[in-house]
C-alpha cells in the first residue's frame, strides 16, 4: 500500500493506493464524518483492481479548511487526485455523501467514470428523513453553543454539508448516459421514492437491499454480491 498527500486547490488530500500494479482502477468515496478506512473490510472483494481510497477534505487525515463546503469542491478534489495519479477513467463506489459526489461527477464529468455504484445518495437535504434533519439541526445548535476551537468549527462545516447540500434537481440528470446502479437500504435515511425517480431518469437500476440499514449497507452480503457482479460484468 502507498499513502500520500495530493495537493488540490487550497488543501492536501490524503490518498491510499492498494494493488498499485493492477491496471483497472476502482475508487471509493466515503460518507460524511467517515474516511477511506471505512472501506478496508471490502478491499479483499476487489483484489483484481488498483484501489484508490481518499479522505475527503476536512475528513480524517486530509487537511481541514475553513469556510463553506460543497460537493462541487469535493468532486474537484477527486478529479485533481486522479489527474495527479494519471488516471483517465475509473470505476467508482460512493457511499452516502460519496454517492452525492458521484452525482456531481455524473452531472459535470461523466467522462471520467467507467462504472459507478451510488449507495444511498440524495439529491438534496429535503430527501433526508425528517427525523434525521431534526437531529442534525439539534446537533448543529449544540455545536454553536460550544467554544469554537478547530475541532468544533470542522464539525459545524460537516453538519452544514448535510443540512445545506447537495442542491441537485431531477432535470440535472436528464440525457446523461451512464453505466451505473443505485443501492439503498431497507431502513435508510434517504427517500427511497426519490431514488426510484432518479434511477428512472438515468435509465439505471435502483435496488433496495433487504435487512439493511444506512449504517451497514456497505457490509451487507447481498449488496456486496450485487456490486461485484455489476463491476465484473
Amino acid at each position: 500500500m502507498i499513502s500520500t498527500y495530493i495537493k488540490s486547490i487550497d488543501t492536501k488530500i490524503y490518498t491510499q493506493i492498494f494493488n498499485e500494479n493492477k491496471e483497472q482502477v476502482l475508487c471509493f468515496l466515503h460518507g460524511n464524518g467517515e474516511s477511506g478506512e471505512y472501506f478496508y473490510n471490502l478491499l479483499p472483494y476487489f483484489s483484481e483492481y488498483k484501489i484508490i481510497l481518499i479522505d475527503t477534505r476536512n475528513h480524517n487525515k486530509s487537511d481541514k479548511v475553513d469556510g463553506y463546503l460543497d460537493f462541487k469542491t469535493i468532486a474537484a478534489d477527486f478529479i485533481n487526485v486522479i489527474n495527479y495519479l494519471n488516471i483517465k477513467k475509473c470505476d467508482i463506489i460512493g457511499y452516502s455523501d460519496g454517492g452525492n459526489t458521484i452525482l456531481e461527477l455524473l452531472k459535470n464529468r461523466c467522462d471520467i467514470i467507467n462504472k459507478a455504484v451510488l449507495i444511498s445518495p440524495n439529491l438534496s437535504p429535503k430527501y433526508l428523513h425528517a427525523f434525521l434533519r431534526i437531529k442534525l439541526y439539534l446537533y448543529e445548535a449544540g455545536l454553536l453553543l460550544k467554544k469554537k476551537d478547530d475541532l468544533i468549527k470542522n464539525k459545524i462545516i460537516l453538519a452544514n454539508l448535510m443540512l445545506k447540500e447537495p442542491n441537485f434537481k431531477y432535470s440535472d440528470f436528464e440525457n446523461i448516459n451512464t453505466n451505473s446502479i443505485i443501492l439503498s437500504a431497507q431502513k435508510d435515511v434517504v427517500s427511497i421514492k426519490h431514488l426510484d425517480i432518479l434511477a428512472n431518469i438515468l435509465n439505471i437500476k435502483h435496488i433496495n437491499i433487504k435487512k439493511s440499514t444506512h449504517a451497514n449497507i456497505c457490509y451487507n452480503s447481498e449488496a456486496i454480491d450485487i456490486i461485484t457482479n455489476f463491476l465484473n460484468n
